[in-house]
């Protein structure tokens, strides 16, 4: 929102200013007019006088800030929340302001926002491996499907008994059934105890151990790891067994590791081609932040379309009803502070005589105030020399509408002196004067047709002035 402050110069006051001093009480010291002395030439003495330095100007009251309410945006004023006269404080609202533009700019600014952070949501969880519901996780559990049954079927591929002797001419048992567990290895099998083609038993060592008794006629089981044996009819006792597994002897098993071996490495690829580049992630990520900026700044536009009162003030006057089109370059009305100032202008010589923090009194109508002196306006477009001097008023409850003319009373703190412009010289140094035959460095703070101003503070001259190309 923005604030345009009221130019001092333009106040309706203006023409009280052509009458602004109203008393001025002369300096300290007063010179006698210009003579001749003894040497025949002109020359005049600073003669010091008993008049108090105190001097008196008219002026006015008015805020310390005047404000007029400038939107920073465009639309309809759909609401107004204050009168005429009402007391605001800072930040309350003031005005609604709708434009739909801003409305929907915002709403797209968050489906943007939304839809990218979602994007990178995603991204994320398909990296972990661990959530059911990842990509990442499913590849992993379809390629551990395919390395489940690429690995089963090595381990079961032509599953047989091979003599522990290498005798190959006796039958050997039949292997049935599936191997489930992981252990790779081999089952030794011992038969002993045969009285007959059946009673036989036999040990178990290796992947797993125990005894089982023989049987001819269907398969008995070879352990907990889901294998099952058959012997022929023709076993002896003599005879012992070895069962790899994976049977590492048959070619068969050789093409079945070569295809475990595949699905084990193409779930490692699997992965990799399924998990998103860090790098994608992070640059997903300054699409995320970019889109919350693009909110953020959507959502400051739109506050835009609040009008708050910029300071604790009154409101003066309001320009536009509800309904109203408005824009930046349009008023939507005028607010003043709390707090008043006393305005006066005065030449240049006097003011510099002041500093900030001064105090002086002010009579308006009937009833004094002290005031202190809070700033002074070096751009007033005066034409007589004269500057602006504010003061705020020391006592904080005073009420006042604005406007209102006073007397302002105040004492100087420096001294000056008008001397006739031939008695001042200007060197190299600067201006001066020639004092009771010695050349004396002067400050001159006003000038008229016919003499200066000088600052006679430090008492530098008390005698005779002579023109200054009579230096002795």
């Amino acid at each position: 929102m923005k604030f345009i402050k009221n130019n001092i110069n333009k106040i309706y006051f203006i023409g009280f200013f052509t009458v602004l001093v109203v008393v001025f009480v002369l300096p300290k010291f007063s010179s006698t007019e210009v003579v001749v002395n003894e040497f025949n030439e002109p020359s005049f003495f600073i003669q010091e006088n008993e008049d108090v330095n105190t001097v008196l100007f008219s002026g006015f009251v008015k805020p310390v800030e005047e404000i007029y309410l400038n939107p920073e945006t465009n639309g309809v004023i759909k609401e107004i929340f204050v009168d005429e006269g009402d007391y605001v404080e800072r930040g309350q609202k003031i005005a609604q302001i709708e434009n739909i533009n801003q409305r929907l700019a915002l709403k797209n600014a968050q489906v943007s926002y939304e839809s990218a952070h979602l994007q990178l949501e995603k991204m994320k969880q398909n990296n972990n491996v661990n959530d059911s519901d990842s990509i990442l996780s499913r590849v992993s559990e379809t390629q551990d499907s395919v390395i489940e049954a690429a690995k089963n079927n090595y381990f079961n591929t032509d599953l047989r008994a091979y003599p522990y002797d290498f005798d190959e001419e006796e039958l050997a048992p039949v292997i049935s059934g599936n191997y489930s567990c992981n252990e790779e290895g081999e089952y030794h099998i011992q038969v002993y105890s045969s009285n007959g083609p059946e009673g036989a038993s036999f040990l178990i060592d290796g992947l797993e151990t125990g005894r089982q008794t023989v049987s001819i006629n269907y398969p008995v089981k070879l352990g907990n790891c889901g294998l099952e044996i058959i012997f022929n009819e023709d076993f002896s006792e003599k005879n012992e067994w070895i069962i790899p597994v994976p049977n590492t002897r048959s070619p068969q098993a050789t093409q079945a590791k070569k295809e475990y071996e595949l699905a084990l490495s193409g779930k490692k690829l699997a992965l990799k081609q399924s998990t998103v580049d860090v790098n994608d992630i992070r640059y997903q990520e300054k699409l995320v932040s970019q889109a919350g900026l693009a909110v953020e700044a959507a959502r400051i536009a739109l506050d835009k379309t609040t009008l708050f009162a910029p300071v604790d003030g009154k409101i003066e006057e309001l320009y536009l009803d509800v309904g109203s089109l408005i824009s930046p370059s349009k008023n939507f009305g005028r607010i003043i502070s709390k707090n008043f100032e006393f305005v006066v202008e005065m030449p240049v010589y006097q003011r510099s005589q002041l500093s900030i923090g001064q105090t002086a009194q002010v009579t308006i109508g009937n009833e004094e105030h002290q005031v202190s002196i809070s700033s002074f306006v070096d751009n007033s477009q005066s034409t007589n020399q004269s500057k602006v001097v504010k003061f705020v008023f020391n006592d904080s409850d005073v009420s006042f509408i604005g406007g209102e003319i006073g007397e302002l009373t105040i004492e100087l703190n420096q001294i000056f002196q008008k001397i006739p412009r031939e008695f001042v010289g200007f060197g190299y140094y600067g201006p001066f004067i020639v004092c009771e035959g010695d050349q004396k460095k002067i400050r001159i703070h006003e000038e008229d047709f016919d003499f200066y101003w000088v600052d006679f503070n430090s008492n530098i001259c008390g005698g005779e002035i002579t023109l200054p190309h009579l230096k002795k």
